[in-house]
């Protein structure tokens, strides 16, 4: 990456309500600076021309519904295919002219009054992308736009809405905004813009820094080929773990019933490791949860719901076979047991999310984990709904895989943080199980290199805390699921007796819905 001082083409942005005359101006702009000896183009956004946009082009236009963070994702995702291009294009010079941007996926997101998709969680999934060095601000009244001509063919267009959205703007607004009375005529609006635009083109020109989203932190522009690093790996921290208190077992006395009365009698607030011996061998299992107290519910008391189960490792660890045998044998005891499976290809998402696993399409790696994030997010409602309901989910693959599997490519822009950040809408498991395979049959089983897996594994464990049940996957079948029961059971009691949910990753309490529950 290169440092402030180079030459490098100029990031302007329009921004506004919808039919407020973006798009008109953005095309007067760019002739006039090509026409000044200025190397421009214009990119409009959302690009409807990938398979992304095409997704959000049939949400816009009514013809499919999604879920208000899903769609957030996808908007996002579709400025991030669109971002080593645009990073390239500014070193070269060339001045970007961009009809929306980031600004818009925030405003028209954070307008909705969804709890959970704060200005700050929306603004927090675009910090990968650079900073506008000028926005301008089409300013009309959303009756005035409301009375042009094709309005109220998308879904957002909705004066109500456009209020919203134009208020979030407003709070938006820094010292690289510019404000455009877009009622004025055409040509009015032009000589403005363009007496707006040319000296932050110059000053691009003269190698004023290119910043990131939101802060303005430098953000390097890529060199030619020949100049690239070609190591851009990142070092792995590693987490501190909780004291906890230790319940030994004996792995011929493991029945779900005896170790959960002996975790149980610890009291409800303690924490807990298990750990299994076998003869005179110890077996290695790391933590496993730590109990909460439940959230009050709306009549004072703690609501009963159904406990998350996750199931996480490399590939072809196991995972499948055990998260399955624990949902039969909870089934068996009488409990409500859904088992999902992550990345869930079913969807339109997980369709996208498929092909690219398959090797049939290319994407972006920030791409690809907004859509893997996305395609959790598809199921948050139902997961919620479900576990409110009393019902046990139990998970193959969740949000640490996706964490895990994109920190291990080691790209900068995507590092533990950003990686993490995406998630937090969705609940904490109460329980991970990790499957511990080392990297050397990882690669036998799963076909890929021994040095990818040793990567995983180390972002796994960067992840892991008091909640993770670490188990030798190697060990047999019969014994791996025993040790999970043992797991298992006292987090389900708990959780029945009103244990409080948390969201990821700071436990923060997640409210359930309120649903009629019959919980045995």
């Amino acid at each position: 990456m290169t440092s402030v001082g180079r030459t490098r083409g100029a990031l302007i942005v329009f921004e506004g309500g919808d039919r407020c005359g973006k798009t008109t101006q953005c095309g007067k702009l760019v002739e006039r600076l090509q026409s000044q000896g200025v190397d421009a183009c214009m990119w409009r956004f959302p690009d409807r021309s990938t398979a992304i946009g095409q997704a959000i082009n049939a949400y816009l236009a009514e013809h499919s519904s999604m879920d208000d963070a899903v769609i957030h994702m996808l908007f996002v995702a579709n400025r991030l295919e669109k971002r080593e291009e645009m990073l390239q294009l500014l070193a070269g010079g060339t001045t970007l002219v961009l009809d929306r941007y980031s600004y818009s996926g925030v405003a028209y997101t954070a307008a909705k009054g969804v709890p959970h998709l704060s200005l700050e969680y929306c603004k927090s999934l675009e910090v990968v992308l650079p900073a506008a060095d000028l926005v301008l601000h089409m300013s009309m009244t959303a009756e005035a736009t409301a009375a042009r001509g094709g309005y109220g063919e998308e879904r957002y267009e909705k004066v109500d809405f456009q209020r919203k959205v134009m208020e979030i703007f407003g709070a938006l607004r820094d010292d690289r905004w510019a404000v455009v009375d877009a009622s004025s005529t055409i040509e009015a609006i032009h000589e403005q813009v363009v007496a707006t635009v040319m000296p932050v083109v110059e000053r691009a020109r003269g190698g004023a820094p290119l910043g990131r989203l939101w802060d303005y932190s430098p953000l390097g522009l890529p060199l030619p080929a020949r100049d690239a690093p070609v190591d851009a790996s990142q070092p792995v921290a590693t987490s501190n773990q909780d004291a906890v208190a230790v319940v030994t077992v004996h792995t011929q006395q493991v029945k779900g019933e005896h170790v959960g009365s002996q975790v149980l009698a610890l009291g409800t607030e303690a924490p807990f490791q298990l750990r299994f011996e076998h003869g005179a061998a110890l077996c290695s299992c790391a933590v496993a949860v730590r109990c909460q107290h439940g959230v009050p519910n709306g009549n004072g008391t703690h609501a009963p719901r159904g406990a998350l189960i996750a199931f996480e490792g490399g590939d072809r660890c196991g995972k499948s076979t055990q998260s399955k045998l624990l949902a039969d044998t909870l089934r068996g005891r009488g409990g409500k047991v859904e088992q999902l499976n992550f990345p869930d290809r079913s969807t339109p998402i997980g369709m996208l999310v498929d092909d690219y696993l398959r090797n049939k399409s290319a994407l972006d790696d920030a791409v690809i984990h907004l859509l893997f994030t996305a395609n959790r997010f598809e199921k948050r409602n139902a997961m919620l709904q479900a576990l409110a309901g009393g019902t046990t989910l139990v998970l193959d693959r969740y949000s640490y895989s996706g964490v895990a599997y994109t920190g291990a490519k080691g790209v900068p822009h995507l590092g533990p943080e950003y990686c993490r950040s995406v998630e937090v809408g969705l609940p904490a498991a109460d329980l991970v199980v990790f499957m511990d395979i080392s990297p050397e049959e990882s690669a036998a089983r799963g076909g890929y290199g021994q040095e990818r897996y040793e990567k995983v594994a180390q972002q796994f464990h960067s992840l892991m805390d008091q909640r993770w049940l670490v188990l030798d996957a190697g060990a047999p079948e019969g014994e791996i699921h025993a040790k999970v029961l043992a797991a298992a059971l006292p987090i389900v009691e708990q959780a029945r007796r009103g244990a409080a949910l948390g969201r990821l990753w700071d436990d923060a309490p997640l409210e359930l819905p309120r649903v009629p529950i019959s919980v045995a």
